[in-house]
C-alpha cells in the first residue's frame, strides 16, 4: 500500500494524457460526421452508416498511430512519447547484505537479499522531495472513470442476462408453414445457415440476438399476424443478421462501457441505431420482399401490437424506432429516395480515403517533426543531468523555513554511493572500488564551495541536524552554480516492542530505501543495529529523519558461547515518513496461534548450541534499483535447542510464538561441542520442513529430522577470514571428527562477537 498512491499517481498522468487526446479527437470526428450525415439525409442509407461506424472506430482507437496522411498527425496538441531509460536519472549500483542471516535451507526458495537504500531526487529544489501521498485531481479522475465504466458495464451485463432469461424462457418453432417460411427468407437475403427462431409468450418486441448462434425472437402476439406482415417482420430481423449488425452493436455497447460520460458517443449510438433501420428496410425493399404500402401496413400493425420493447441496447429488434413513425413511413414511401442494398464501390474507396486521414491521431513532440530554425531556438533546453569533471559549485542550504543551516556536510557525488550513519553523523562508500566524493562544510550563512577533481558528479548531498540527509539531483537545479539547497522537514518514528520471553533490549536496524518513490537503493540513511536497540517492552522515538520510504528490522540474538552471540534478522516492516509528521510501528504477537514441533534425530548428541530459525516471507517491496517489487526471507523466531552443551527445549520439542497464518519454512542449524569455533561456522547437523498455518482450524505439528553434515577439513582452508579460536583466544590443536558426509555448503552460519 505504500507504494499505491504515487502509482496511481503516475498512471493518472499516462491515463489523462491518450483519454484526453482520444477524447476531443474522436468528439470532432463524431460531431462534424453527424452534421454531415443529418445534411446528407437522402444519401443511400449504407453511406450513412458506414460513415457513423467511422467515427465509432475513432473511439475506440487511441491515438497511438501515426501517418504521413493523417489530418490529426499534423494538427492538435502533441502526443509526448514515454522517457527512455537515457532522460532518466542514472543510479548507483546496489550494495550487498550485510546482516548475518543464514542461507535459506535446500527445498525453501532463495529470497533476494536486503540492500542498502537510496535517494535520487527530483523536482525543483525549493519543495520538499517526497513522493506524494495524496491523490491528485487527475488520479480522482481516473477512478472516477473507472467507477463509470464499471457500472455502466453492470447496466449491459444485467441487461445481457435479461435478453438470455427471456430466450430460455421462449420455445422453438416447430417444423410447420411459419419455420419454412423463415427458412425461405433466410435463403433469399443470402444467410447460408437460418438463425433459430423462437416464440415467446411474454410482452416483447421482435428482436435479433447473438453473434456466435444467432437467434430471432418473436412474440406470439404476432405470430397470428398476416402472411405478408408477418414476412416483412422476419425479414427485417434477418437483414440485421445479414447485415452483422449484432458485432457492431457489440463494439458500440463496449465503448459505452469506456467512454460512458461523452454525450456525443450517446447522440452517435442513437443515430446508428435509427440509420441502421433504414438500411434494414432499404435491404427489403430493394430485394422486392415487400413493398411500401404493405411495409407502412406492417408498421403501423406491430406497433398496435407491441406493448413492451426488447431488452435495450444487448439485441436489435423491428420495433427499435417505432416511436415516432412519422419519419420511418415517410422515409418508404418515398418513390424519389435512392435505395442500397449495401455500400457501393464508390462508396467503399471513398470511407477508405477518409479513414487514412481521419483514424490516424498521433502527433509525435520528440523529434519525429523536423523543427524550423525559429523554433528550435525557443524550445526549451534539456536539462542538465550531471556537472562535468573538474566542476566547482558554490551555494547556500537552507532548512525548510528559509533559514541558513551551519555547519552542513556538503557531498558532490557521482557514481559512487554513500551511506550516512545516524548515530556518528559521518559516512562510507560501501564500495572500495569507488572513488571517495570530497565533502565541505557550510559556514554560519550556509553557504559552501565544493570542487570534484575525480569524475562527473549529478547529485549534491547535504548532512546536517533536521534532517539528518538530504540528496538533491544536478537535474532538479536550474543552474549548476550559486545553488540554493532547501531542506525539508523534517519527520519521526515510533517503534512499539512488546515481545514477550525476548530480551529487554533488541537490535534494531532502520534504513531509508527512497526519497522520492522513484529512485531506490542509491544513498542512504542508516540507524544500524550494533548501536541502535529497542526497550521490550517499550517505546522509542526516532526523530530528525528525511521523508521517504524507510525499512525497520529488529535482530534477534541467540547465544552461541560464553563470548559470543549470533545475529538473526527478524520482524521485517516498511514505513513511511511524512515531514512534521510522526509514524508508528509495533513489533508485538497478537495475532495467529502457537505452533508445536519436534525435533529429533539429536538424542545423545553433546552439542555446543543449536537452534531452529522459523522464517516466511516479508513485506512487499523494492529490492534492487530497478524498481522491481519482491519478498525477503524474513525470520519470524529463533529457538534455541541446546546452549553451552544444555539442552533447552526438552527431548527436542519446542512451541513458538503466535504465529499468523501463513506459509513458513523451519531449518535446524546445529554444532557439536567438539567442533572448532571459526569465524564461519559450518552446521554438523541440519534440517529443514516447510509448513502452513492456517487460517482456520488447527494448527499444523511440525515434525524436523536432524541430518549429520560431514566436517571442513581446516587443513586446505585457505581464507585467512575463517580462523579456529579457542574460547580464551588461543588457537588450538584441530581434532577432526570422522567424516560421515560432504560438508552442506548451504549450512554455514558466521557469529557476531558480543
Amino acid at each position: 500500500m505504500e507504494l499505491l498512491v504515487p502509482k496511481l499517481n503516475s498512471a493518472a498522468v499516462i491515463w489523462f494524457s491518450f483519454v484526453g487526446h482520444a477524447a476531443w479527437q474522436a468528439s470532432l470526428l463524431a460531431a462534424l460526421l453527424l452534421a454531415v450525415v443529418a445534411l446528407g439525409r437522402r444519401w443511400p442509407s449504407p453511406l450513412r452508416y458506414w460513415l457513423l461506424v467511422l467515427a465509432l472506430a475513432k473511439f475506440a482507437l487511441p491515438p497511438v498511430l501515426s501517418m504521413p496522411t493523417g489530418l490529426f498527425s499534423h494538427v492538435g496538441p502533441a502526443v509526448r512519447a514515454a522517457p527512455s531509460a537515457a532522460d532518466l536519472p542514472a543510479l548507483s549500483p546496489a550494495n550487498p547484505a550485510i546482516t548475518d542471516s543464514p542461507t535459506p535451507p535446500r527445498g525453501i526458495p532463495a529470497m533476494p537479499a536486503p540492500s542498502d537504500s537510496s535517494a535520487e531526487q527530483a523536482g525543483p529544489v525549493a519543495q520538499s522531495h517526497s513522493f506524494s501521498r495524496v491523490l491528485d485531481a487527475k488520479a480522482w479522475l481516473m477512478l472516477l472513470h473507472a467507477v463509470g465504466a464499471t457500472l455502466v458495464s453492470f447496466w449491459i451485463v444485467w441487461s445481457l442476462l435479461a435478453m438470455r432469461r427471456a430466450l430460455r424462457r421462449a420455445t422453438e418453432l416447430p417444423d410447420g408453414e411459419l419455420r419454412r417460411q423463415f427458412v425461405g427468407l433466410s435463403k433469399r437475403l443470402g444467410l447460408r445457415q437460418p438463425p433459430r427462431l423462437l416464440l415467446s409468450r411474454e410482452p416483447c418486441g421482435p428482436a435479433a440476438f447473438g453473434v456466435l448462434r444467432p437467434v430471432v425472437l418473436l412474440p406470439n402476439a404476432m405470430a397470428s399476424l398476416e402472411a405478408s406482415a408477418l414476412d416483412a417482420i422476419l425479414a427485417h430481423e434477418l437483414a440485421h443478421h445479414r447485415r452483422r449488425d449484432p458485432w457492431i452493436n457489440w463494439v458500440q455497447l463496449a465503448l459505452t462501457a469506456v467512454w460512458w460520460f461523452n454525450p456525443l458517443l450517446w447522440v452517435l449510438n442513437r443515430q446508428i441505431r435509427k440509420v441502421r433501420e433504414d438500411c434494414c428496410d432499404d435491404l427489403l425493399l430493394t430485394r422486392h420482399l415487400t413493398t411500401g404500402p404493405a411495409y407502412c401496413d406492417t408498421l403501423l400493425s406491430a406497433a398496435s401490437r407491441l406493448t413492451q420493447r426488447a431488452t435495450t441496447g444487448v439485441s436489435l429488434g423491428f420495433g427499435d424506432s417505432l416511436h415516432p413513425l412519422g419519419r420511418r413511413l415517410q422515409r418508404i414511401m418515398d418513390q424519389t429516395l435512392r435505395r442500397a442494398p449495401r455500400l457501393s464501390l464508390s462508396g467503399i474507396l471513398v470511407l477508405a480515403l477518409l479513414a487514412t486521414v481521419v483514424l490516424p491521431g498521433l502527433r509525435r513532440s520528440d523529434g519525429d517533426e523536423s523543427v524550423p530554425p525559429a523554433e528550435a531556438n525557443d524550445a526549451e533546453p534539456a536539462p542538465i543531468s550531471e556537472w562535468p569533471k573538474g566542476a566547482t559549485v558554490a551555494g547556500r542550504v537552507l532548512d525548510h523555513r528559509g533559514a541558513p543551516v551551519a555547519n552542513a556536510e556538503v557531498l558532490l557525488l557521482g557514481t559512487e554511493r554513500v551511506i550516512v550513519d545516524a548515530d556518528r553523523r559521518n559516512w562510507f562508500v560501501p564500495d572500495r572500488q569507488s572513488p571517495s566524493p570530497p565533502s565541505t562544510r557550510t559556514d554560519n550563512d550556509g553557504a559552501f564551495t565544493i570542487t570534484r577533481k575525480q569524475g562527473t558528479a549529478d547529485r549534491l548531498g547535504v548532512i546536517a541536524d533536521n534532517p539528518l540527509f538530504w540528496v538533491v539531483s544536478r537535474k532538479s537545479l536550474a543552474q549548476g552554480d550559486n545553488v540554493e539547497l532547501k531542506l525539508p522537514a523534517a519527520g519521526s518514528l515510533a517503534i512499539h516492542c512488546d515481545l514477550p520471553g525476548k530480551p529487554p533490549k533488541l537490535p534494531v536496524m532502520i534504513e531509508l530505501k527512497t526519497f522520492d518513490g522513484a529512485s531506490w537503493n542509491t544513498d542512504s540513511l542508516r540507524f544500524h543495529m550494533s548501536t541502535f536497540s529497542l526497550d521490550n517492552p517499550g517505546e522509542r522515538l526516532f526523530e530528525h529523519l528525511p521523508p521517504g520510504q524507510y525499512s525497520v528490522q529488529r535482530f534477534q540474538e541467540t547465544k552461541t558461547g560464553p563470548n559470543s552471540v549470533l545475529l538473526t534478522d527478524a520482524d521485517r516492516q516498511l514505513v513511511e515518513i511524512e515531514s512534521e509528521k510522526r509514524a508508528n510501528i509495533r513489533f508485538e504477537r497478537k495475532t495467529g496461534r502457537p505452533l508445536s514441533g519436534h525435533v529429533r534425530g539429536l538424542e545423545n548428541v553433546h552439542l555446543r548450541y543449536a537452534y531452529l530459525t522459523i522464517r516466511g516471507p516479508g513485506p512487499e517491496e523494492v529490492l534492487g534499483n530497478d524498481g522491481k517489487l519482491g519478498r525477503m526471507y524474513i525470520a519470524f523466531d529463533v529457538i534455541p535447542i541446546a546452549s553451552d552443551g544444555i539442552p533447552v527445549a526438552s527431548d527436542g520439542r519446542f512451541t513458538t510464538d503466535p504465529i499468523p497464518p501463513g506459509k513458513y519454512s523451519a531449518s535446524l542449524f546445529a554444532v557439536l561441542a567438539s567442533t572448532p569455533q571459526l569465524s564461519s561456522q559450518p552446521s554438523d547437523y541440519s534440517g529443514n520442513v516447510s509448513f502452513t498455518m492456517p487460517e482456520q482450524g488447527d494448527p499444523p505439528t511440525v515434525e524436523l529430522i536432524a541430518k549429520a553434515n560431514g566436517p571442513r577439513d581446516l587443513s586446505k582452508v585457505t581464507d585467512p577470514r575463517v580462523r579456529v579460536v579457542d574460547e580464551d583466544g588461543k588457537v588450538p590443536t584441530i581434532q577432526h571428527v570422522p567424516a560421515q558426509a560432504q560438508p552442506d555448503a548451504n549450512q554455514s552460519q558466521t557469529p557476531a562477537p558480543k
